[in-house]
């Protein structure tokens, strides 16, 4: 069975972070009352980090994890050719970060690959296909910096 927004598997959050049922139950309960998502209501109350919900996230979506110690940088014509076409700074909003370009295929970092309206927008402009890597908002942040 799956949880809040149909991602986190309730299995994995009890077996992969030793998250017990009742902290689960806690967590749904802010999801009803506030919104939001429910791994990062966990984060919120501690329970487990950032990189343990892009990892599971990445397991269960098979969307790889970006590994940032093979990354050679970001190619800055690559932002500049891409913002002719897309807006950056509403993707960079959206923690939708471009990295690479091959013809009409972008890859994006992001650490919420759910952002259907995100997707759509970079699919309507004239980037064909989208591939994704999952990495923490810290990454995103720390990369998109000049």
């Amino acid at each position: 069975m799956f949880v809040g927004e149909a991602l986190i598997n309730r299995e994995v959050l009890i077996n992969l972070f030793d998250i017990r049922q009742e902290d689960i139950d806690k967590a749904l309960e802010v999801q009803k009352e506030v919104g939001g998502y429910i791994g990062q209501i966990l984060i919120g109350f501690g329970l487990i980090t950032e990189y343990q919900l892009i990892s599971a996230l990445s397991q269960q979506l098979n969307i790889p994890l970006f590994d940032s110690d093979a990354f050679r940088g970001i190619d800055t014509t690559l932002i500049n050719d891409i913002s002719g076409q897309l807006d950056i700074d509403y993707l960079l909003k959206q923690n939708f970060l471009p990295i690479a370009r091959q013809d009409s295929d972008v890859t994006f970092l992001t650490n919420n690959p759910i952002k259907g309206h995100a997707i759509d927008y970079i699919t309507r402009g004239q980037c064909h296909r989208v591939q994704l890597f999952l990495a923490t908002e810290r990454v995103i942040t720390e990369l998109s910096r000049p």
